[in-house]
């Protein structure tokens, strides 16, 4: 009878024991539209001598989340850029911060933040 007690009792605990907790994870699908009234962050000379200056980006989108980071196309040479795009990153903690960035892409220099 010790031994049917025993084993009553390692059921019980076995019984009452936590389970593991399942990962979820889903997709987070994020559709980027358009920038209005951007930050010019190129000047570049024109005309004559240099003396006519056109004020411009190329700017594009960074989607950071979890240290997973995706990026959408570069629109050249426009303050109100329209992307039209959809991205998507996967979400493994609900708590984790989506940071965004708006840049302007430069080709012999770092890009800059706008």
């Amino acid at each position: 009878t010790v031994d049917k007690g025993k084993e009553a009792e390692a059921k019980k605990r076995k019984q009452n024991k936590p389970k593991p907790k399942q990962s979820q994870e889903w997709d987070l699908s994020i559709k980027l539209l358009s920038g209005r009234n951007l930050v010019a962050k190129d000047t570049v000379a024109e005309g004559t001598y240099g003396t006519t200056f056109t004020h411009s980006s190329d700017p594009y989108v960074t989607l950071t989340l979890g240290g997973v980071t995706v990026r959408s196309a570069t629109v050249e040479k426009d303050l109100n850029p329209t992307w039209n795009e959809e991205l998507s990153l996967r979400v493994t903690d609900r708590m984790q911060r989506l940071v965004l960035f708006v840049m302007d892409e430069d080709k012999d220099d770092e890009d800059d933040a706008m």
